[in-house]
């Protein structure tokens, strides 16, 4: 819905320079330049219409279809080959319509997230994690949203090796040279479970680099890097999308 909140701005700046051409048309009729600006400007504002309307109707809220179809209205007949004096009153009037939609863009960002978490996911602790870190990522927190999918992604596993293994996920850390136990029961870690996962047959071999991949990004995001990571948009709905294959995967073969 950012997205859509974003392109609104646009249009309206279209929209204010398809005015602007036309007033500069009535100072100076048949200036050749300014015919061409608003030429430009009619089809540039044709094109933002139709995007803008895409994004709206795919929101499938019939409030906000039916207000903007006073826009559409109105961008049909600036368009068109109505007297430029006509395509004036028509914008004139959509500027007192701009505060109202706003209005309703800003609710309806409210009330829509950027990703629906699937119904058999189970309303876990890791689904609440899962839950936050959409929170995040639609409002801007980009690593901290990565940070919470990692962390969701591991209480699954943890939660599938309890449920299998009727024990913690815990083992024996041994020394590499003298074999000797160094400390009894040590945390297996994210890695190592999602190993297990795929020896298991829990994750198939075709998500066991996504599952790897989930882990890096997440710990990118939660350690001070010694290279700069970026509080990108793209690796946020990229670990947003990757924690939600892992858990529909591990939920279609078992419950959790």
């Amino acid at each position: 819905m950012e997205e859509a909140i974003t392109e609104l701005k646009q249009f309206i700046e279209v929209i204010n320079k398809v005015k602007e051409a036309l007033e500069n048309l009535q100072k100076y009729k048949s200036n050749q330049h300014y015919k061409k600006l608003l030429d430009g400007s009619l089809k540039e504002l044709n094109r933002s219409h139709k995007f803008l309307k895409a994004k709206i109707d795919r929101t499938g809220k019939t409030e906000i279809v039916e207000k903007f179809k006073t826009v559409s209205d109105a961008v049909t007949n600036i368009i068109s080959n109505i007297k430029n004096n006509e395509k004036l009153v028509a914008i004139n009037q959509l500027d007192r319509f701009w505060p109202d939609l706003e209005i309703e863009f800003e609710n309806l960002k409210l009330n829509i997230r950027s990703f629906d978490i699937p119904e058999e996911i189970p309303m876990t602790e890791y689904r609440f994690d899962l839950e936050e870190a959409i929170k995040d990522f639609d409002n801007g927190c980009f690593i901290s949203s990565l940070v919470l999918c990692r962390r969701s992604y591991e209480g699954a596993l943890v939660a599938l090796y309890k449920t299998k293994n009727k024990k913690d996920p815990v083992e024996e850390t041994k020394c590499r040279h003298c074999a000797k136990v160094i400390r009894d029961k040590s945390y297996m870690g994210i890695a190592r479970l999602h190993n297990w996962a795929i020896e298991d047959k829990n994750i198939t071999e075709k998500l066991k680099q996504v599952g790897f991949l989930l882990t890096d990004m997440g710990a990118g995001a939660a350690h001070p890097p010694l290279a700069e990571f970026p509080r990108d948009k793209e690796m946020a709905r990229l670990g947003i999308t990757a924690t939600l294959a892992l858990l529909k995967e591990i939920q279609s073969n078992n419950k959790v």
